[in-house]
Parts: structure tokens; sequence; C-alpha cells
């Protein structure tokens, strides 16, 4: 079975303060190129994308980080019909733009609530947060406080 690596954008791929309303006018300035997470990536072969977020900050996301062209495809807001994580929804969607059927599924993701609907449509769930539980969730398979640890760790195990 092949393995396939599915990555959320926001807090995830990259961390920078929380914002409450709005991200500032100067929001995309905070993201650093990540030279050594563009190389992790490429390692893995078969990535994705799935955010909550629009297009353009995809797009913007990945051109400022130096991640363009790590990821085969993407799914991101405009194809949910505001329909948005953790319903669902954008799952199903994921799981057929990204021809997911007979593979087997790492969701690297932020939050608690989107990693249990993945764990119902069976995926291994990878939970990113600086701050970690004491007691993982029954429905986390792995706990890491940053991407790059994780990524290493999950590429090593398969």
């Amino acid at each position: 079975m092949e393995n396939v690596y599915i990555f959320d954008l926001d807090n995830t791929l990259y961390s920078v303060p929380y914002f409450t309303n709005s991200l500032p006018s100067n929001f995309y300035d905070l993201l650093p190129k990540d030279v050594e997470l563009r190389n992790l990536l490429l390692q893995l072969k078969k990535t994705y994308i799935f955010t909550n977020g629009n297009a353009r900050h995809l797009e913007l996301c990945l051109n400022k980080m130096g991640l363009r062209g790590c990821f085969i495809n993407a799914t991101y807001q405009e194809l949910f019909k505001k329909k948005l994580k953790p319903l669902l929804y954008p799952y199903i969607i994921s799981f057929y733009q990204f021809n997911l059927q007979h593979k087997n599924v790492f969701f690297f993701e932020d939050s608690l609530s989107n990693l249990r609907t993945a764990k119902h449509m069976e995926w291994n769930t990878i939970y990113i947060n600086k701050q970690l539980p004491r007691d993982k969730p029954l429905f986390v398979d792995y706990m890491f406080n940053d991407i790059k640890t994780a990524i290493k760790f999950i590429g090593n195990v398969n």
C-alpha cells in the first residue's frame, strides 16, 4: 500500500503569532523561506495540502516559504462550498481529489477536532502543536511539537 502525506497549512507547516480577527497587512512578510522543510517534503514524494484557507492564501504562503512545487495537489476553501474542516464534506472532497483509495494516508494537522474527523476516514493522524496535551487522545496516532521533527520521524517509520 502506497503512503501519502497530507498537510494542513496554517499552524502546521508554519507557525506565526495567533491573530484574532484578520491577518495583518505584513503577514506574508512574517513567513520565512524554509529550505530544510522544503527538502524534507521533497523526500516524502507523495505530498498534498488540505487547508481551510483560500487558494490565494495557499499560493502566497507556499511562494513566500519556498515550498512551491513540493505538493502534487491541494484542496482549499473554494472547493468546499463553505463547509470547512472539521465537517466530513471537505475530507470526502480531498479523498477523491487526491485519489486516496487503497493508500496509507498520514495527515499532519494542528487541530484536534480536524484530526478526529480524519480518524473517521481511517487516516493516520499526526498532531502538531508546540504545547502538547499530557495524555494523547485516542484518535491521535502521533504527537510532535514541530513539523520538521514529525516529518523526520514519520518518514523513517515508513
